[in-house]
């Protein structure tokens, strides 16, 4: 059988982590692709061993107070940098000291990276990419300004990219941006990474005069849970006798927490927390609407194939993403993005419209049904390892 070497920057301990996403999927892949005729190693352990690890779940709640309110950010940015590429330094050793030599690389790209360039090098394989985020983007968000060494950050990113036998985006605006960086076009494939482990697919409610609307996710700023905490107030000021549910943890839970709790329609409000397995799929079972309140420009919809597969109608905002996967509201209603009124329009018709509410439940149901299923998944990764190896 042929040998995957799968490098993940953050260690194998974040495959186990059922509160990050990514890290969640890189686990549902690797069991998809051994189904498919790999040997998989995630670094230079053995999938087959990691399978074995309980999962667990670590939830990050930033500290408000500490010792680093007082430390320069600049100087923040550049500690930061130097233990990111210390880490990765380290990732890099691991991986070359694999048991067996792989015959491919993919490595699911993180910033300041050139971990698979590297291993490819050394072992004289290929490698693949999964291009996740802009990661010059995505640490700013996260970080606030980057003072120093974005031109080194940015050449490791186009060195990556542009040496890549095949990369995986999520979108054509993902594409047209990696291709910016000086990827190759015609290597560059479309495809949405699912995690599988999320999905109960179940009869959708019927609708009803108490429609309880959902959010399940990450409590990030970008997810923009306090935008549907003001929706959700004008909908019950309307009329509306709606309910909602927030299921997750996250850096914005406690601001969430205190949102909630002097909203003037918290007895209506179920703040959940993390949930997973039974306690998540009955969670869900009890919602109407499932609602993506906020996502950036290149973000993965994750959150709406889960939503969809437990049959909800869902709301989510119109990004360049969802909109090239769900076009003008054919099978998502979507919403202008960080837009009050156009949340609230979207959530109403969804609340007043039966017809209009089932269709949107059946149609995205069967959508990711038959166009998302574990069988495409493993069909695409089997042409794109292909092509990669040509």
């Amino acid at each position: 059988m042929p040998v995957l070497q799968l490098i993940y920057a953050k260690g194998h301990q974040e495959i186990l982590n059922r509160q990050s996403a990514l890290g969640s999927y890189i686990h549902c892949l690797c069991g998809i692709l051994e189904q498919g005729g790999w040997t998989v190693y995630i670094n230079a352990i053995a999938y087959k061993e990691i399978a074995q690890m309980p999962t667990r779940v670590s939830v990050v709640t930033p500290s408000r107070y500490g010792l680093g309110r007082f430390v320069p950010e600049f100087l923040k940015d550049i500690l930061r940098d130097r233990k990111l590429l210390e880490r990765n330094a380290h990732v890099l050793q691991e991986c070359l000291d694999i048991k067996v030599k792989p015959n491919l690389i993919l490595e699911f790209y993180t910033y300041g990276s050139s971990l698979a360039q590297k291993a490819a090098f050394h072992f004289q394989v290929p490698y693949a990419l999964v291009y996740d985020a802009p990661v010059l983007e995505e640490y700013e968000f996260f970080h606030g300004k980057k003072w120093f060494g974005c031109d080194k950050i940015d050449r490791l990113q186009k060195d990556a990219v542009s040496n890549a036998s095949a990369i995986v985006v999520y979108s054509e605006s993902m594409k047209k941006y990696v291709t910016q960086l000086g990827a190759k076009s015609d290597v560059v494939r479309i495809h949405q990474n699912v995690d599988y482990t999320r999905f109960e697919f179940v009869t959708p409610r019927s609708h009803s005069p108490q429609m309880c609307i959902g959010f399940v996710g990450s409590f990030l700023k970008w997810h923009r849970v306090d935008l549907l905490l003001l929706a959700f107030a004008k909908l019950r000021e309307e009329g509306f006798s709606c309910s909602l549910k927030l299921v997750g943890g996250g850096m914005e839970f406690e601001d969430i927490k205190e949102i909630v709790g002097t909203h003037p329609y918290g007895n209506f409000i179920e703040l959940c927390g993390y949930l997973d397995g039974k306690a998540l799929a009955t969670a869900k079972e009890s919602m109407h609407i499932g609602v993506m309140p906020g996502s950036n420009w290149y973000g993965a919809p994750n959150k709406i194939f889960e939503y969809g597969a437990a049959g909800m109608a869902v709301v989510g905002p119109d990004t360049p993403t969802i909109r090239d996967l769900f076009g003008a509201s054919k099978e998502v209603m979507l919403f202008k993005q960080d837009d009050l009124n156009s949340l609230v329009d979207a959530l109403r018709v969804l609340l007043k419209e039966e017809n209009t509410y089932h269709k949107h439940c059946v149609e995205l149901q069967h959508r990711i049904q038959y166009d998302y299923s574990e069988e495409k998944t493993k069909q695409f990764y089997t042409a794109l390892f292909e092509l990669a190896r040509k």
